[in-house]
């Protein structure tokens, strides 16, 4: 299957052309559907006899449409807000992605923080795609104003997906402090509970530095007290996400083994989303593990009336893994 990048509409378009295309399906999560209506008719301008703006929520790049390629015959698909993620149902079929840069004020105060990061210690730098650009500028403008080597501290610095915790771990090891460049908390607080080290958020919309270290203790506390519950459960539920880079039955069937060893009885279940009101209805299970994104066992807990744990939190539940080795 290729994949490719492009940095415009107009790339891809010439692209679908080239390979005369007669059906293909578009893409966006949530904040950017907006855009897909002025694709789909240049896309059908362009010669695609069948265009299809899928309407199911898009939560990544691990979340392709995997039900309308197979239904409607697709030639391709078209992605865009996110770059490429490992796939674990291959689609058979070019996936195309557009990566959609905001192009944002950035708030002098916010850049003067930076500075002050880079001048006083080391701190890992962390951005969404999306905010590719802002990032580039803020490094440069502050690390001019702190007086170091922009070179030096980009080599500290990522792009950062939400269930990313490897890049996170990898360079918060190093850093005296962990500085994620984007909007409200949602990759902050991934990178405060997988780094240990002390995050702020430089929020570009409200233009204020925020700490992260309250919400961190206050997650953790919960997931603790969740993987407490999970291991005193009986008869827990194994859930594969079928998602095309989340679905794991590997992991899925290792796990009800494990937890049939450890005395509970285990089931598998398959779902695409993971919500409270589905598992409402799964009302024979105590407790949970899910084998997909980990951060619906990080950021969603509080919604699920029983304990939903990801593959980290399992493992320490079942003693391989202590909680400060996943939580720093």
């Amino acid at each position: 299957m290729k994949t490719a990048v492009f940095e415009s509409f107009n790339d891809v378009v010439r692209e679908l052309r080239s390979r005369r295309f007669r059906r293909v399906v578009l893409q966006a999560p949530d904040g950017m559907r907006n855009r897909l209506v002025r694709l789909s008719r240049v896309v059908q301008e362009a010669g695609v006899e069948v265009v299809a703006i899928d309407g199911d929520r898009c939560f990544g790049a691990c979340d392709l449409p995997i039900c309308a390629v197979r239904f409607l015959g697709a030639d391709a698909v078209v992605h865009l807000g996110h770059t490429p993620y490992p796939l674990r149902v291959e689609l058979g079929i070019p996936v195309y992605y557009v990566p959609c840069y905001d192009r944002v004020s950035i708030p002098r105060a916010l850049v003067r923080r930076l500075a002050d990061e880079l001048a006083s210690g080391r701190p890992a730098i962390f951005y969404p795609i999306q905010y590719y650009p802002a990032f580039r500028e803020m490094l440069r403008e502050a690390c001019r104003e702190a007086e170091v080597d922009e070179e030096q501290a980009g080599e500290m610095a990522s792009v950062l997906i939400g269930c990313d915790s490897a890049t996170v771990r990898r360079l918060g090891r190093h850093a005296d402090s962990v500085i994620v460049i984007g909007s409200g908390l949602f990759h902050g607080l991934g990178a405060a509970v997988w780094s240990g080290r002390r995050t702020i958020v430089l929020d570009l919309y409200r233009g204020e530095a925020v700490d992260v270290e309250r919400e961190r203790r206050r997650v953790l506390a919960i997931i603790a007290e969740r993987i407490e519950r999970f291991s005193q459960a009986k008869r827990v539920g194994v859930i594969a996400i079928l998602k095309s880079g989340q679905f794991n039955l590997e992991a899925a069937l290792s796990v009800k083994g494990e937890a049939e060893r450890m005395g509970k009885e285990a089931h598998l279940i398959t779902m695409t989303d993971v919500t409270p009101e589905k598992l409402d209805y799964l009302l024979d299970f105590e407790a949970f593990v899910q084998t997909g994104c980990p951060r619906i066992s990080i950021d969603d807990l509080e919604s699920f009336s029983r304990p939903v744990i990801n593959l980290e939190q399992f493992q320490i539940s079942a003693g391989r893994m202590r909680f400060e080795d996943v939580y720093p």
